[in-house]
């Protein structure tokens, strides 16, 4: 049996959703969790975050690029998006590694609490980035942060593309989407072409 994190538990009642819980269960097999440590973790973020109290592990210090000069062209358009970091935007990424960005204060802002919520538990998943590869790599030597592996979104591509008629580079909108409702991960983006793709349970979006 998985130990609780905090001392002395005490026993309550709880009155959840009933889809809610669902999904909670489902989530806590997949981590190999059990509910008690989702809800405990789930508890410890909402608390860090309305109180604005620091981590327990300090957050890396990430190579943050000062230079002038664009994007590379596979990441050219900073409102696009093409891979996934927890189910965010790769130009979130970006954003937060280059200080001459126009969205870097709030991308970097969002990025170090993604990290310091790793020291409770929770988890990044990354998939490669084409541009800031020191960046990346600094991302992938922190405890709770791997690279992602995607399956199952394929089933759901070709029918979201039908019904909101994606065309073109809207289909990379789309295989975005449906990875991350195959996942039921939340998405982290500044691009508002998500709106209609996804529900807002799985759709963050940034303010630049």
């Amino acid at each position: 049996m998985q130990k609780s994190a905090w001392p002395d538990p005490v026993r309550t009642t709880l009155d959840l959703d009933d889809g809610l819980l669902a999904e909670a269960k489902a989530l806590a097999a997949r981590e190999r969790l059990t509910l008690t440590r989702l809800i405990e973790e789930g508890l410890a973020l909402r608390l860090r975050r309305a109180t604005g109290v620091a981590a327990a592990t300090a957050c890396p210090v990430l190579p943050v690029h000062a230079g002038r000069g664009g994007l590379t062209a596979a990441v050219a358009d900073p409102r696009r998006n093409s891979a996934l970091l927890d189910a965010a935007d790769v130009n979130v990424l970006v954003a937060a590694s280059r200080s001459d960005h126009p969205h870097h204060p709030v991308a970097l802002h969002w990025l170090e609490e993604a990290l310091a919520a790793c020291s409770l538990g929770q988890r990044l998943a990354v998939l490669p980035m084409v541009a800031a590869q020191e960046f990346l790599g600094a991302l992938l030597a922190v405890d709770g942060v791997q690279l992602m592996a995607l399956s199952g979104e394929w089933p759901l591509l070709e029918p979201l593309c039908r019904e909101h008629q994606l065309v073109g580079n809207a289909i990379s909108a789309g295989w975005i989407a449906a990875a991350v409702l195959a996942r039921r991960e939340c998405l982290v983006t500044f691009d508002r072409d998500f709106v209609p793709l996804l529900p807002s349970r799985q759709l963050l979006l940034l303010e630049g």
